[in-house]
């Protein structure tokens, strides 16, 4: 599961994507580190905007996705998690992308997938 932003890559913020990786990393129990931001900040926008992909390696096994859909744009992890664990940080991780959109009165932004 991830999230849905109905935004185009070029409609992310360096700010937005590292606030949405803050999220994603306080979702899911991940510390995250100033190389994070600075690589996101730098290479992570770059590559999004770009290649309209960012695959990011945030440790041994796991991955920080955001990629270029037809309609959207998707965020979503590998992270190895069992089903009540995913579920429950998943939500988590849904509701705080909202709220930072929503604080921004941008409604528009995020859809849950199910």
């Amino acid at each position: 599961m991830g999230v849905e932003l109905l935004l185009e890559p070029e409609e992310i913020s360096a700010d937005d994507l590292v606030t949405i990786f803050r999220a994603f990393c306080e979702s899911y129990g991940i510390k995250p580190t100033k190389r994070d931001e600075r690589f996101l900040r730098t290479q992570g926008i770059g590559a999004l905007r770009t290649e309209r992909r960012l695959d990011y390696r945030i440790s041994i096994g796991g991955h920080f996705f955001v990629e270029d859909r037809v309609d959207y744009t998707f965020v979503w992890d590998n992270l190895q998690l069992n089903e009540s664990e995913r579920k429950t940080k998943d939500k988590k991780f849904q509701e705080a992308v909202k709220r930072h959109y929503l604080s921004q009165r941008k409604s528009y932004v995020v859809l849950q997938q199910s």
